[in-house]
């Protein structure tokens, strides 16, 4: 029998993982991700260290159960940008993620959360830890 938070999960997060998410396993608490996913079909992830946050922004298409695409759109470092010389580039290309969720410890949460995480992987997308919900 499943373990029924993790069903919850797969019915919520079938077509896309949309919510605020952070990275998991990360007990150093100056160093961390979060990922937002927007049902606009637009997210970011920030890098935050304490040396700053790096942001990037992202969109993102629903393909299939468990299944999106994304690519990234830009990335900044907190640094005022020069709208005067706007960068010409052409966009990223697309990445095909196909996820599922997987039940998981976090270093700093006692007990078992669910974690998000792409298929085959232990991560999702530039992560090298999977993602648990924030607030769950």
């Amino acid at each position: 029998m499943s373990e029924p938070r993790l069903e919850r999960y797969r019915q919520r997060f079938r077509s896309a993982p949309v919510g605020e998410w952070r990275q998991a396993l990360g007990s150093f608490p100056f160093m961390n991700q979060v990922w937002t996913i927007e049902p606009d079909h637009t997210g970011a992830m920030e890098w935050r260290s304490g040396s700053g946050v790096l942001r990037s922004a992202f969109e993102w298409q629903e393909v299939g159960d468990y299944h999106i695409r994304v690519r990234c759109l830009e990335v900044a470092d907190g640094e005022p940008t020069n709208e005067a010389e706007p960068e010409e580039r052409e966009p990223d290309p697309w990445i095909d993620l196909r996820y599922e969720f997987s039940l998981g410890t976090d270093g700093d949460l006692p007990g078992v959360v669910v974690l998000l995480h792409e298929v085959g992987r232990a991560g999702f997308w530039w992560s090298e830890d999977p993602l648990m919900l924030r607030g769950e």
